[in-house]
């Protein structure tokens, strides 16, 4: 999720802004910077939109956090290669939501089906 957000960025795509923590000193760090609310937080990889909570204040962000990370590193169904990917801090947006699904043989695109994941509920992610 957050090297998809960088690509974007490098490629001068439009793009949220987006940090990477594991721990809280490193969303304190990250928080120095100005945002602009509400923010997403969700995990770097996997977990679907489990664990996902959109925040609308600093002081909401730092108390889910901890709640959160106890959770997911406690929950013993993660992959640990989810649970080291931290937690991706990013600007929420708005707009149309779509699946982009497919597979690559030999870096060639040989199946694509885009399709509509129609809107999402205002307290979900």
């Amino acid at each position: 999720k957050f090297h998809f957000r960088e690509a974007c960025r490098q490629a001068a795509l439009p793009s949220c802004r987006c940090a990477n923590v594991h721990q809280k000193d490193e969303l304190l760090v990250a928080l120095e910077k100005e945002w602009r609310y509400p923010l997403i937080l969700k995990p770097a990889r996997g977990a679907g939109s489990y664990y996902c909570r959109k925040v609308e204040t600093k002081d909401e962000l730092l108390e889910i956090f901890d709640a959160l990370n106890e959770r997911f590193r406690g929950e013993k169904k993660t992959p640990e290669d989810d649970v080291s990917a931290g937690w991706i801090l990013e600007e929420w947006f708005s707009g149309l939501e779509v699946d982009v699904d497919g597979w690559a043989k030999d870096g060639e695109v040989e199946w694509i089906l885009v399709s509509d994941n129609k809107p999402v509920l205002s307290h979900a992610c």
